[in-house]
């Protein structure tokens, strides 16, 4: 809309966070920096797995990552109107370029992975990218990626990214592949968690479990503290 004082350089552009945004400590760790889970709403609407699971707190750097590769992952898929605009559908990405970019795979793997250890960082994502592209031939980059008619949305954590990819790539990439969530998790916490009263029932026991390690370890602690001074 403004091509004109784009070409010229006389474009500038703003950031509208709606104050949603967080200014975080500058000595915060990407590995262990934690706020409380209520600080995770307002948000997106599909949110990663530790939103879902009445945790105590979370990693606002890891979340961060898990709601960019949702996000992606639905880039890379049907449109979620494409019932109504079956035409248009035909020209929308879908998240069955992964056989076409198998890169695709793994990268959006490590991004919204349930395990928050196992997920990409920031950094590690786009050094990913990186890596892998560098491997690509010019051909390989140059090749443009199939595309294909209108379907129903897939949700992100049940579409499989690995159809379709060669075995020699599955096995090259397979520390990324997804590990599903335990039975225990699938069958009870996310059912229980689905509903206000059981989120709250979770996240109470949490809480409870949390305070008794600490009080049950506190002995320990200063037993080893104790040793340490002699």
């Amino acid at each position: 809309m403004r091509a004109d004082l784009r070409k010229a350089g006389r474009l500038d552009y703003a950031l509208n966070d709606f104050d949603w945004s967080m200014l975080l400590p500058p000595d915060a760790s990407i590995e262990t920096f934690r706020l409380p889970i209520a600080e995770i709403n307002p948000g997106v609407w599909d949110k990663p797995y530790e939103a879902l699971c009445g945790q105590i707190d979370f990693n606002p750097f890891a979340y961060d990552v898990g709601c960019l590769g949702i996000e992606l992952a639905y880039t890379f898929q049907v449109s979620r109107f494409s019932f109504l605009f079956a035409s248009l559908a035909d020209w929308l990405p879908t998240q069955h370029l992964c056989s076409s970019t198998p890169l695709l795979a793994p990268l959006l793997d490590g991004m919204v992975t349930p395990h928050v250890t196992d997920r990409f960082t920031a950094q590690e994502a786009l050094s990913f990218l990186d890596e892998v592209q560098s491997e690509m031939t010019q051909d390989q980059l140059a090749e443009h990626a199939a595309r294909r008619g209108s379907g129903p949305t897939i949700r992100y954590y049940k579409y499989d990214r690995w159809s379709n990819i060669p075995a020699s790539l599955v096995k090259k990439w397979e520390r990324y592949r997804n590990r599903p969530l335990s039975y225990f998790a699938v069958s009870i916490i996310l059912p229980l968690c689905s509903r206000p009263w059981g989120a709250s029932l979770v996240y109470r026991t949490r809480v409870i479990l949390r305070w008794a390690l600490i009080i049950c370890g506190f002995p320990l602690r200063v037993a080893g503290t104790v040793s340490s001074l002699r």
